[in-house]
């Protein structure tokens, strides 16, 4: 299962859109806010 974290060090699941950033790190999209 695919794993990210994103600014907030929120661990997410793959529901989540994974997008590569420029910097080779891992940032994650939500569709929704929590």
């Amino acid at each position: 299962m695919i794993h990210g974290k994103s600014k907030q060090n929120k661990d997410y699941t793959k529901r989540d859109i994974l997008i590569l950033d420029r910097t080779g790190q891992i940032t994650v999209t939500l569709w929704y806010r929590i």
